[in-house]
C-alpha cells in the first residue's frame, strides 16, 4: 500500500555519504520536547525502560559512535539467531537469545554467567526484567515454557513457574510481575497473569485475546492489548478486575505506552494509532498510519515509527509537528528518547539531536536473518546506560558504543 507523508523535515541518508537537510517545522527547530530536567538518569531495567513502556531515559548516549567492544554470535553460541532483548542494571547487561540468557560486564563484554534454555531455538523473543537482585525471565526451559527468577549475581534459579507459555516480556511493579501468556490445561487459556515476584505464585488471571503484547502498568492499572480480540483492556493491578475496555478497528499486538493519563497504542492491522484516556477508556484522538513498532512518548510529544520515518505528534490533540525521514531505513523497534537525543533502530542505529534534528552518528551492523531474508538490522530497542549504548542485532551480535 502506498503512503503519502507530509515532509516537514527531511534527513537524507545515502550509502556512507550522509546529507542532513532540515526544512521548516512547527516547533521552532526542535524534534519535540526534551525529557524533564529533573528526570534522573535511569537504566533500562525492563522492556522499554519502565513499567509504562515510555522508552524514555534521562541518560544521554555518547556524541560519537566509538566502538568499545563487540560480542559476536559465536561467542554467545547464538547459531545465527537474533538478539531478542537487552536490559541493564548497574554492572549487568542481560541478553536474551533463543539458546540462553547471558549476563555480560557492560564495560568489556565479558560473560559473567549464562543460563541455558535446554532447547535451541525455543526461547521466546522477550526482554527480561531486572530487580536489584533478580532477573525475571519468560522462556522455554528444557522443552517446557514458563517464567523463572534467576539470581542476578550468578544466574542460579530461585523459582520456576511452569504450565504457562509466556508470549510477552514481563513487567515488574512493586513486587508483582505482569505477563501475557497461554496457560496449559484442558484447553489453552489466553490471559494476562499477575505473579508474585517473591515466589512465583499466580495472584490473578484475566482472559485476553491470543497473542496479547507486553502490558504497561501505571497508577495501579494494567493496560494491555487484546491481541486478536481487537480490544484494549484496563485492569485493576491488585485485584485483576476489569476497569474498562476499548474496541479497536482491528487486532492489537503492539505494547501500549502510558504517559500522563493517556494510553498510546497502535493497531498495525488497522493502520491506526490511538490515544485513549487512561481513566475512562475513551478516545482522545487517533491517527491513520502504518505504525511499524511501539511508540516513545513524553509529557508533550509522541514519537511514532512509521515505515522509514519518525512521525512526531502533540500528545494533547494529535497535531502533527514534524516528520523525520530516514531513507532506506526500515524501523522495526521502538525509538528511544535518551537525554537530548533520539535513538532510532533499523537496518542501522541512528542518533539524532532532539533540539535541532542534527544527525549525530550512525552505527552499521552485520547482516542477519530477518524473517526469511538476510538483512542488516538492529533487532531490539537500544539500551542506554552510563557505560554507553548497546545494540543487539539480527546477526546475533552485540555492539557497545561509548566515548
Amino acid at each position: 500500500m502506498t503512503r503519502q507523508y507530509t515532509r516537514r523535515s527531511a534527513l537524507a541518508l545515502s550509502g556512507s555519504a550522509i546529507a542532513v537537510s532540515l526544512a521548516g517545522c512547527l516547533n521552532s527547530g526542535s524534534l519535540g520536547d526534551l525529557p524533564p530536567a529533573e528526570q534522573p538518569p535511569t537504566e533500562p531495567q525492563q522492556y522499554q525502560y519502565d513499567a509504562q513502556n515510555t522508552n524514555v531515559t534521562g541518560t544521554s548516549p555518547p556524541t560519537d559512535n566509538d566502538l568499545l567492544w563487540r560480542k559476536r554470535r559465536d561467542e554467545l553460541n547464538a547459531n545465527d539467531e537474533p538478539i531478542d532483548g537487552l536490559v541493564a542494571r548497574e554492572d549487568h547487561l542481560v541478553v536474551a537469545t533463543r539458546e540462553a540468557i547471558h549476563s555480560l560486564d557492560p564495560s568489556d563484554g565479558t560473560e559473567r554467567w549464562r543460563a541455558e534454555s535446554g532447547q535451541n531455538g525455543r526461547t521466546p523473543a522477550v526482554t527480561p526484567v531486572l530487580s536489584a537482585e533478580t532477573a525475571y525471565v519468560a522462556w522455554n526451559k528444557e522443552g517446557e515454557a514458563g517464567l523463572s527468577a534467576l539470581d542476578l549475581s550468578d544466574g542460579s534459579e530461585q523459582w520456576w513457574l511452569d504450565s504457562i507459555n509466556p508470549i510477552s516480556s514481563p513487567t515488574l511493579v512493586e513486587g508483582t510481575i505482569y505477563v501475557s501468556a497461554l496457560e496449559s490445561g484442558k484447553s489453552l487459556i489466553k490471559a494476562i497473569l499477575a505473579v508474585d515476584a517473591a515466589d512465583g505464585r499466580v495472584l490473578w488471571r484475566f482472559p485476553t485475546g491470543q497473542m496479547s503484547p507486553t502490558p504497561a502498568v501505571a497508577d495501579g492499572t494494567v493496560y494491555v492489548g487484546g491481541g486478536k480480540e481487537s480490544i484494549v483492556y484496563a485492569i485493576d493491578a491488585e485485584t485483576g478486575d476489569k476497569q474498562w475496555e476499548f474496541p479497536t478497528a482491528d487486532r492489537v499486538h503492539m505494547p501500549p505506552t502510558v504517559v500522563d493519563e493517556t494510553v498510546y497504542i497502535a493497531s498495525d492491522f488497522a493502520d491506526r494509532l490511538y490515544a485513549l484516556d487512561a481513566t475512562e477508556g475513551t478516545e482522545t484522538w487517533s491517527k491513520e498510519m502504518n505504525v511499524s513498532a511501539s511508540v516513545a512518548a513524553t509529557s508533550n510529544t509522541v514519537y511514532v515509527p512509521v515505515m522509514d520515518t519518525i512521525k512526531i505528534f502533540d500528545s494533547d490533540d494529535g497535531t502533527h509537528q514534524w516528520t523525520e525521514s530516514l531513507s532506506d531505513t526500515s524501523i522495526g523497534s521502538a525509538p528511544v528518547i535518551a537525554g537530548e537525543t533520539l535513538l532510532v533502530p533499523g537496518d542501522r542505529a541512528v542518533c539524532l539531536d532532539l533540539t535541532d534534528g542534527t544527525h549525530l552518528w550512525e552505527q552499521t551492523v552485520e547482516e542477519g536473518i530477518v524473517g526469511h531474508e538476510k538483512k542488516r538490522a538492529v533487532s531490539c530497542a537500544p539500551v542506554v546506560t552510563e557505560d554507553g549504548v548497546f545494540l543487539g542485532t539480527a546477526a546475533g551480535d552485540i555492539y557497545a558504543i561509548g566515548t
